[in-house]
Order: C-alpha cells, then structure tokens, then sequence
C-alpha cells in the first residue's frame, strides 16, 4: 500500500485508540441520519447489506452486537472493524475498471479468523465516509 494510503489509516488508527474507542453509544446516531445517508445513496453504498444480496463496488457488512449496551451504536463498530482490519494487515488497495478507479479492499475477522467485516470501497469515498460519521 502506497505511504499516504498508510499515513492515513496510521492516523486513523491513533484517533481510533485516544477519541472513539472509550466512547461507545456517542457516535450510534451517525450511522443512520440524513446526511450520511443520502451521501450513501448518491454515490451507491451499500453499507452493512445483507449477505446474499448482489454486492456493488461499494460496499461494507459487517457484524453489530450491543454486548449488552442499551443503543447498538453502528458507527463505533464500524469504526473499530477498519481499526482491526488495519492493525492486522487485512486492507489493501486495488486499481480496478475500465476508469481504473481505487479501491479498498477491507476484511476483519474474530479470533476463530471467522470473517466480522467485508468491504470494498473507492478510496475517495471511503474517507469522506469517515469524515461524516466523524462530524
């Protein structure tokens, strides 16, 4: 992976560990309000599709399970999925298409390597995703 691609997800990562990782349910109503959402839809992401649907070029699943917590807060395991993806070596970046567009390609899996995340995304999209659930 290019140096500015793992600039950014270094960067990404030290934020994840001092601001969000503590901060479980201040981030959950993100995930669904209308901003994110119609960025979503305009540019055709497919975030957390079911399984057996016809996946596009954008594209994150994922697993989200309250562990007891009263809001299931989507974002911050979102968030935490593309900090363990990264921390573990499992996201790389793809030229791909006629327009020969970038992508990543992103996994994360639990400790019985049984896969918690797939996603694939154009780089450009994927950190304006970030920004958003961000602000």
């Amino acid at each position: 992976m290019p140096e500015k691609d793992l600039i950014n997800f270094s960067v990404f990562l030290i934020f994840f560990e001092k601001e969000i990782k503590e901060n479980y349910g201040n981030y959950a109503q993100k995930w669904n309000n209308a901003t994110f959402n119609t960025f979503c839809t305009s540019n055709e992401i497919d975030k957390k599709v079911r399984t057996n649907q016809k996946r596009k070029n954008n594209y994150f699943i994922f697993e989200a399970q309250k562990g007891g917590k009263s809001i299931n807060d989507y974002t911050h395991h979102f968030f935490r999925h593309i900090r363990n993806a990264f921390a573990h070596g499992n996201v790389n970046k793809k030229i791909e298409g006629r327009k020969r567009h970038a992508y990543y390609v992103i996994k994360d899996y639990n400790y019985n390597k049984k896969p918690t995340m797939d996603g694939k995304i154009r780089v450009d999209l994927f950190w304006q995703m970030i920004d958003l659930l961000l602000k």
